[in-house]
């Protein structure tokens, strides 16, 4: 026992200095940042790395911050007041779908150098520029009708999935789109001119896709082609 009272009389005072030295060595950093123990002199390049770090850092962001937006790179706002919510609140309209079929033909021609709005449109933002209301604006399975056959016709293109967005086809404007109405209390004054080739909605098959042909081969309704892959239809013939 007097042995293992000694070692631990001897241990104390060794784990004390150690303690103490730690000590030492933490002040010491903290009074002088900049001294390089290793080295044993000041590196104030060593000691400074971080802070040139995060002063890049922060010029960058501020740089980032001060530099003007492109006129291009705006998300173009709609006028304030056109909110769903409240058009969905306001007097139902009654349009079908050819009176749709023009009214979105003059919105997309009116942005086709895309200053007018943020283009291309999305749905929504032609919904409103069309000025559904009502139940006609709560839901879009009224003006999908009529977007759906302006893309068969290759009137509109759909330029994104999600969120849709629509622009002018090439094929229509390559031979000049017809003139619209620059009145902004009645722009859509001339959409008696825009004509279409149908504005009925077929009653089967997809709505954006190619008619029917009238050639009805063994009663099915299909295309007559012919199909030169298929050497079936020159051994008909």
């Amino acid at each position: 026992m007097i042995s293992s009272r000694l070692n631990r009389s001897h241990g104390h005072p060794a784990r004390l200095a150690g303690s103490t030295l730690a000590a030492v060595c933490c002040i010491a950093a903290l009074m002088f940042p900049c001294f390089n123990f290793v080295a044993g002199r000041h590196s104030p390049a060593a000691a400074s790395g971080g802070s040139v770090a995060l002063r890049a850092f922060g010029q960058g962001k501020k740089a980032a911050l001060e530099a003007p937006v492109r006129r291009q790179d705006m998300q173009r706002q709609m006028p304030e007041g056109m909110k769903r919510q409240m058009m969905k609140r306001m007097p139902r309209t009654t349009y079908d779908t050819e009176e749709m079929m023009r009214r979105i033909t003059t919105v997309l021609i009116k942005n086709i150098d895309e200053k007018w709005r943020d283009a291309p449109m999305k749905t929504l933002d032609i919904m409103k520029e069309i000025g559904l209301q009502g139940y006609q604006i709560k839901t879009k399975k009224y003006i999908n009708k009529a977007l759906m056959m302006l893309q068969g016709q290759k009137v509109i293109h759909k330029v994104k999935q999600n969120p849709v967005r629509w622009e002018i086809h090439e094929s229509y404007r390559e031979k000049g789109v017809p003139p619209i109405s620059q009145e902004r209390r009645d722009p859509f004054a001339l959409k008696h001119l825009i004509k279409f080739e149908s504005t009925k909605v077929p009653k089967y098959g997809p709505i954006h896709g190619k008619p029917v042909s009238p050639n009805i081969r063994d009663g099915d309704m299909v295309n007559a082609g012919p199909w030169i892959n298929w050497p079936g239809v020159h051994s008909a013939q």
